[in-house]
């Protein structure tokens, strides 16, 4: 294993360009294998501008002091934490030109272009702070078969003097043929499937401490990581009983949405979003990911989709905004991305005690993110 120590952030556009000319030749396939190779950036500190843009586009709350005070059981030192706190995706915004450059690479085996980001795992054991210089470290940990063609997990961490303080591992999917017998999906359970409930176990103890290579090592990581987590610890309510008041993209709050069904299967129902038609450029301003997806119909056509799409990692931000308490710095969230929000558009969100989904505000049929979230 290797490591490739980078003096300063890469830019993340041409990193998307050249990975698009570099993945012209490769053919993913049963021999593939990934380097070895793990991406440091000694020191990197968020931008408080940048970062309140990002908050504010998808919906992350500073606690209210005044609020706050009112509530004995809310230790000061919980409520400062949270108001220093990056928001609980922001890390994944900073890590991802580090991601970008380490698939971009010649030596990766999938190509970047059309590499579809099919789930996203975020255990958080102590929140970066804003004010704080980080250690970032991103390496691509197994590649698996899949009915549709291969994934690869990307895991990225943040540290601060030789601590792990938060986690993500996203999975990417590369279409490409299969045989026949390929496995119908990922070797992991989707979100509230059998195997996935646990509580937050130390940040050494949750995975394992370096990369591992193929699909039955992936295997063998995530039941060590389950059993270190404690499989049979209780889970803790973020939601409260009381319905929700969603708020859209541009900070005005919508009447509130009392908990209703949605159909077979969905949960109920919580908010509805109004998401207008700049929403992908008003994310890749604060993110930097200008995936001409996400940008304009014109741009977006071309590539398939009829309109632009949000970008899913919005999609995520922003349910966790509604569910995750900012003051209970341990949690550990995941998701499955199902199919893309169209802008402009409407979605529905809904939550029960530890899970939510987003659904098309018009088609609640139509599902577009899943997930759950626990709490020590």
């Amino acid at each position: 294993m290797s490591t490739k120590r980078l003096p300063h952030p890469p830019r993340l556009m041409p990193l998307l360009a050249k990975g698009a000319l570099a993945g012209l030749g490769k053919r993913p396939g049963n021999r593939s294998r990934l380097p070895g190779t793990t991406l440091v950036l000694p020191s990197l500190r968020a931008d408080p501008g940048r970062v309140a843009s990002y908050a504010h586009l998808c919906g992350f709350t500073r606690p209210d002091p005044k609020r706050a005070a009112a509530d004995p059981e809310r230790p000061a030192a919980d409520l400062e934490r949270a108001a220093s706190a990056l928001p609980l995706t922001y890390p994944h915004i900073l890590g991802f030109p580090l991601a970008a450059q380490l698939m971009s690479a010649r030596a990766f085996p999938l190509p970047l272009l059309g590499l579809v980001h099919t789930a996203i795992e975020i255990t958080q054991y102590e929140p970066p702070r804003l004010a704080d210089n980080h250690e970032v470290r991103v390496y691509a940990e197994g590649l698996v078969p899949h009915r549709r063609g291969t994934e690869v997990t990307i895991v990225t961490e943040f540290r601060r003097h030789g601590t792990t303080l938060w986690r993500d591992r996203s999975t990417y999917l590369a279409r490409h043929r299969t045989p026949r017998e390929a496995p119908a999906g990922r070797d992991w359970a989707a979100p509230g499937a059998p195997g996935r409930s646990g509580a937050l176990g130390s940040a050494q103890s949750a995975y394992p401490a370096h990369p591992v290579r193929t699909a039955q090592d992936v295997r063998d990581a995530r039941a060590a990581s389950l059993a270190g987590m404690g499989a049979d610890a209780p889970l803790h309510s973020m939601v409260t009983g009381a319905p929700l008041s969603g708020m859209n993209v541009a900070g005005a709050f919508l009447p509130g949405v009392a908990a209703t069904g949605a159909g077979d299967g969905a949960l109920p129902v919580r908010a509805e979003w109004q998401l207008p038609a700049d929403l992908g450029r008003r994310h890749a301003a604060v993110s930097g990911d200008y995936n001409p997806i996400h940008l304009t119909r014109l741009t977006a056509r071309p590539l398939g989709f009829p309109r632009a799409i949000a970008h899913g990692m919005w999609t995520f931000a922003r349910c966790l905004a509604e569910v995750v308490d900012p003051t209970r710095p341990q949690v550990c969230v995941r998701a499955t991305f199902r199919q893309p929000v169209l802008l402009p558009g409407s979605v529905r969100f809904g939550c029960d005690d530890t899970r939510f989904d987003l659904r098309d505000g018009q088609d609640t049929a139509r599902l577009h993110l899943e997930g759950e979230v626990q709490h020590p």
